[in-house]
């Protein structure tokens, strides 16, 4: 069955941060969407903005809740099976939304991603690493918690960055921008930045997953805006502790 789609007005932010009126303005007929239909779920996108990832690659920038009250879970493209309620905030290239009951299975839903709000200059660029910029070495950590890591991994991650989910077979990757990092001890004019690519599940057990984290640290100066890969010692301790303190803050999440 076709789902029929109701149209509701929701002014939002972009990337984080409030759009002020003369940076743009709503693009006339692409109101934020929301999807009900016959099978008793409800999506509500709220934010739909345009950005340019590495390379001028177009892409948008997402947020959205959903609810299937009748289900326990479903599958997004890029994010894989989730739980069947929540919001999601993150970069995607896709121009739809769809909500499936499994990878290959029954369509639920389905939104066109219109943008809510035309920047009237330039989109933003997005400091998007090539995932072949990411060392191969990564740490490993055990997910034993009863929650989605999709989930907690969304909301930890967008405090600090803005990512990029993708599938790769069985896998969810997340991909990150750059932050700031943290380096208190580090010598003075020395600064730092982080961004993360997450890979689960893997190791599969009937109890837990085993969780991927590779890291791109790079070192920069005060006054300056540019950066190279780090061999410091002090700034990949650093970077070691702000992995742990995420990953912690992912386990910890409200059931």
């Amino acid at each position: 069955m076709r789902h029929q789609c109701i149209v509701s007005i929701i002014l939002t932010c972009a990337l984080g941060t409030p759009i002020a009126p003369a940076q743009g303005s709503p693009s006339a007929g692409a109101l934020p969407q929301s999807a009900i239909g016959g099978n008793s779920g409800n999506v509500q996108v709220k934010s739909v903005v345009k950005v340019f990832l590495k390379n001028e690659a177009p892409g948008y920038s997402i947020a959205y809740d959903y609810n299937f009250p009748d289900r326990t879970s479903v599958w997004v493209k890029d994010l894989g099976i989730v739980p069947a309620k929540g919001s999601f905030r993150y970069i995607s290239n896709d121009s739809l939304l769809e909500f499936r009951d499994g990878p290959d299975g029954k369509v639920l839903a389905s939104v066109p991603l219109k943008e809510t709000v035309i920047v009237a200059a330039q989109p933003p660029v997005l400091g998007l690493p090539d995932e072949t910029s990411f060392p191969e070495d990564f740490q490993a950590f055990t997910w034993d918690s009863r929650l989605s890591f999709q989930e907690q991994a969304n909301s930890v991650l967008n405090k600090a960055f803005r990512y990029h989910p993708r599938r790769d077979k069985e896998v969810t990757l997340l991909k990150t921008t750059f932050t700031p990092l943290p380096t208190p001890t580090v010598a003075a004019g020395v600064t730092a930045q982080i961004a993360l690519l997450l890979s689960f599940p893997f190791d599969a057990d009937s109890t837990k997953y085993s969780l991927h984290v590779q890291t791109l640290v790079m070192e920069g100066r005060t006054h300056s805006d540019k950066f190279q890969p780090t061999s410091n010692p002090i700034i990949l301790r650093s970077a070691d502790d702000f992995v742990r303190s995420l990953i912690d803050q992912m386990k910890a999440g409200k059931e």
